[in-house]
């Protein structure tokens, strides 16, 4: 089974073949406007300019509304992943002061134990010693 990120990974190269998730990460929306206003052109890359007298207007502009789309869907992954990492860290918080409170409980009873069993036979050694 893909997760969410696997299919993105797929995803968004195939829709935006120009984007770079570092230069996004600097510098969000110019990036995003240029990925949105480039196309990919036979020789490299050309941002797009009027829409031609053959009909490419349409193709051009279902283009965009899918990387418009795609676009919503990478901020909704990144909103659902925030929460769940804030969700999960929590839980960790959550563990690890369990863990805590078990090994100084443990810790405790034994510290009692030790401290019980030096007693007895600290009064051991001096009833024998009182009887011989």
């Amino acid at each position: 089974m893909f997760t969410r990120a696997q299919i993105l990974q797929d995803h968004v190269p195939e829709l935006m073949p120009t984007f770079q998730y570092e230069e996004f990460l600097t510098r969000p929306d110019e990036h995003v406007t240029k990925v949105l206003l480039t196309k990919k052109t036979g020789n490299g890359l050309e941002p797009d300019t009027a829409p031609s007298k053959n009909g490419d207007g349409d193709d051009d502009a279902m283009q965009q509304k899918k990387l418009m789309c795609a676009l919503q869907w990478l901020r909704s992954e990144v909103e659902r992943a925030d929460c769940e990492n804030i969700t999960l860290v929590e839980r960790y918080d959550a563990r690890n002061k369990k863990i805590a409170n078990e090994c100084r409980a443990k810790a405790r009873s034994t510290n009692r134990t030790e401290r019980g069993l030096t007693a007895h036979w600290k009064n051991e050694f001096v009833r024998v010693i009182k009887s011989v």
